[in-house]
């Protein structure tokens, strides 16, 4: 009989398992021969599984967590405890097989029909996150013959009478397994119909294969941008193997075309891409997006992040001083000196920076969709200091509190209210502030008019510190940390300034690693920038998870101490 060692329970009961977004790390593992329990011992192992699914399906199991809020009525007898689910996803590893990996397939692919909104509380209690990540890690434990052949050949293949959800979890674990005999299959999924089937089936391809170039150029093209942000990962990482042949080139060539995709994350993750083995073609195409990026912006389908990105990137590139912007003199530039210029050559001119613009704590604003993120909970009503006198005359205050008495939160007032006020009028911005729960200006990102302004000054004024810090929830509200469909509009924030002065308190997650790795999952696709800024005296532990949230997601970390 196979089975696990005991330390595995223990890993089931304390550690949040490798989820659907981390097959990029492969642990491949040889078949082995489906070991199975007399037929009364199995069919009890799995009278356990099913009655703890049914029960869980009915919202009647709840997991007491960190932070985690009772649902109203909710009896004690009905919380998960001494590790049920540890237990019985346990024994589907030991019994293996097609009856285990369905019943773990279902468990993964399970989801509550309110978990888009109503029921917040409830569904936090539910912690279906937590479970689907264990069911996924135990069904990626299951590499007997019998579990590769019905996840590859009756799921992943089985479009006309399998769920979609079904469908891209198989595609996961399979990759997770390092299964290369359903390279195949995952290569035939990746024309699936759904994109969340295809994103799966090629990021599990590309972790047990590796495919070649001619395979990659033709996965660039799929319509869906989450699709083609994954094999963008991908090209960048067989650029840099195979940097001197004639693959890199032909993977280079497709590289730059993205360079005009409809969708700004590509364009940006190109930017990013590109800027790291630059070459002379590189340099044409990015001055022709630079341009292509403000006649977008013209026309309000543009991201002013994007243009700023590509500037920068090419002042990296070519160490030449002209201003970021400027698509027309860097047009012009290139025209004189695309026949002699040669990269890596020693320059004169370095690169133009933009100093001038608004900035929050000293954080250059460099987008025109962004939401400030503030904490209010009660240590926000810490005495703290006025805002600190430079040299010269003093700046006007654009905020102080009516007792004369500074807070913290009155700092980040001053700050905020200041930066509202510079933003030019084609910026679109929101503010969302949290404790217990979240609050916003505005129920989107608006236009920064004067009526807007004024309308967040308002809000920014009638803030009052109070409860505990709720930072989790307040990043879903912009992330879509809880597994949602990803839709990025027009209208969508590209970049976050996240203000705290302590840890996670309250909330459905406030283990920060946990809230790190959900992020980094989710920011894959969405590429919101978290610029986070810290205010108290010392910061210690919060400012490590500040440091590597801001670090890990394009962001800048600033510390505000105090006068």
């Amino acid at each position: 009989m196979t089975s696990l060692p005991a330390l595995a329970l223990l890993g089931f009961v304390g550690v949040a398992f490798a989820s659907q977004a981390e097959i990029g790390v492969p642990r491949p593992r040889g078949l082995h021969s489906t070991a199975r329990h007399p037929p009364a011992q199995e069919g009890a192992r799995f009278s356990q599984f099913d009655d703890w699914f049914r029960r869980y399906r009915e919202g009647r199991i709840y997991f007491l967590s960190p932070g985690g809020r009772l649902p109203a009525g909710a009896r004690l007898d009905t919380f998960e405890r001494d590790g049920e689910l540890a237990r019985v996803l346990l024994d589907c590893l030991r019994v293996r097989g097609r009856a285990a990996a369905e019943r773990l397939l279902a468990l993964a692919a399970f989801r509550f029909a309110s978990e888009d909104a109503v029921e917040q509380s409830r569904f936090g209690a539910h912690a279906p996150w937590r479970v689907r990540e264990r069911a996924l890690a135990a069904l990626s434990q299951l590499s007997d013959e019998e579990t590769l052949e019905y996840l590859t050949r009756d799921v992943l293949l089985g479009r006309d009478r399998v769920a979609p959800g079904k469908r891209a979890v198989a595609a996961s674990a399979l990759g997770t397994l390092g299964a290369k005999s359903a390279l195949t299959a995952l290569y035939s999924a990746a024309s699936d119909p759904e994109a969340a089937v295809r994103d799966a089936a090629i990021g599990a391809a590309i972790v047990v294969g590796g495919p070649r170039a001619s395979v990659l150029l033709r996965w660039l093209s799929d319509p869906s941008p989450e699709v083609r942000l994954r094999v963008l990962d991908a090209v960048a990482r067989s650029i840099e193997t195979h940097k001197h042949n004639g693959e890199a080139v032909e993977l280079q060539g497709a590289l730059l075309r993205c360079l005009q995709d409809e969708d700004w994350r590509v364009r940006d993750r190109t930017v990013e891409i590109v800027s790291l083995q630059p070459t002379k073609a590189a340099i044409a195409a990015l001055i022709a997006a630079l341009q292509k990026e403000a006649d977008l912006l013209a026309s309000g389908a543009g991201r002013k992040r994007v243009q700023i990105r590509i500037g920068e990137a090419l002042g990296k590139i070519t160490g030449v001083e002209i201003p970021t912007l400027d698509a027309a003199r860097w047009a012009k530039w290139w025209e004189v000196a695309a026949g002699s210029f040669q990269l890596g050559s020693e320059v004169t001119g370095r690169p133009h920076t933009r100093a001038d613009g608004p900035a929050y704590f000293t954080i250059p604003i460099q987008t025109d969709r962004m939401v400030f993120m503030v904490d209010v909970s009660s240590s926000m009503a810490e005495c703290y200091g006025a805002p600190p006198v430079v040299s010269g005359p003093a700046e006007p205050l654009a905020y102080s509190p009516k007792e004369g008495v500074w807070t913290k939160l009155d700092r980040v007032k001053n700050e905020l209210i200041k930066t509202v006020r510079s933003l030019r009028d084609t910026d679109r911005f929101q503010i969302i502030v949290f404790s217990d729960s979240t609050k916003a200006s505005f129920s989107r990102l608006e236009a920064a008019t004067k009526d807007r302004k004024r309308e967040a000054e308002r809000f920014l004024s009638g803030l009052k510190p109070a409860g505990g810090t709720g930072l989790y929830d307040a990043l879903a509200d912009v992330l879509p940390l809880e597994g949602a469909p990803v839709g990025v509009s027009a209208d969508s924030p590209d970049t976050l300034f996240l203000l705290t002065d302590g840890e996670p308190t309250v909330g459905r997650v406030v283990d920060k690693s946990e809230i790190l790795r959900r992020v980094a999952d989710a920011n894959r696709i969405s590429r919101v920038a978290i610029h986070t800024i810290f205010v108290g005296a010392a910061d210690g532990a919060s400012g490590s998870f500040l440091t590597e949230l801001a670090q890990s997601n394009g962001g800048i970390h600033r510390k505000v101490g105090e006068r």
